[in-house]
């Protein structure tokens, strides 16, 4: 993954991506290699808007597997962020530089659930999100991971429209 921009880790519903990209995030707020890969510490912020009453237990169990606690520089939101209202981004970007995150990774699971409304299929629509997601990355000088699901072709990579995949620095 870069140091700044804007990428995307997928998977099917049901797949494990939630518990390999939380794996992969703590990594990063550690600053240990993730599988083979040197990651650099830095503040990571969790933004969990899919399946955010079981974090707790996921986190549980990593630290038990591990035998490690997940430091402060990992950071959990389970507060709505919308990436497709225009007022979302410019608060939560405020919340990031607050808390001393700016400069680290915003993962953000999932794309559909921090835009709900919009569809996902529409090229205006998509590119609204875009915009936001990069929007946020700038005002916060992050990386800004989008965690997404395959359409109905898994072949065929992520589900919506072709201009996220386009705007991505790294799949």
């Amino acid at each position: 993954l870069p140091k700044r921009g804007l990428a995307s880790m997928y998977g099917a519903s049901g797949s494990g991506k939630t518990f390999l990209v939380l794996d992969c995030r703590i990594a990063i707020s550690i600053g240990s290699d993730w599988y083979g890969h040197k990651t650099e510490q830095c503040a990571v912020i969790y933004v969990a808007l899919e399946g955010s009453f079981g974090i707790t237990n996921r986190l549980n169990a990593w630290e038990k597997h591990h035998k490690t606690p997940i430091p402060p520089t990992f950071r959990v939101v389970t507060d709505h962020l919308s990436l497709f209202n225009d007022g979302d981004i410019k608060e939560f970007a405020q919340t990031v530089l607050a808390n001393k995150a700016g400069g680290g990774v915003i993962f953000i699971d999932t794309l559909n659930q921090s835009a709900p409304e919009a569809d996902e299929n529409s090229s205006k629509d998509m590119g609204k999100v875009i915009s936001h997601a990069m929007q946020l990355q700038e005002l916060t000088d992050s990386l800004v991971v989008l965690v997404h699901h395959p359409g109905k072709d898994p072949t065929r990579g992520m589900r919506g429209h072709s201009s996220l995949h386009a705007a991505l620095d790294a799949v």
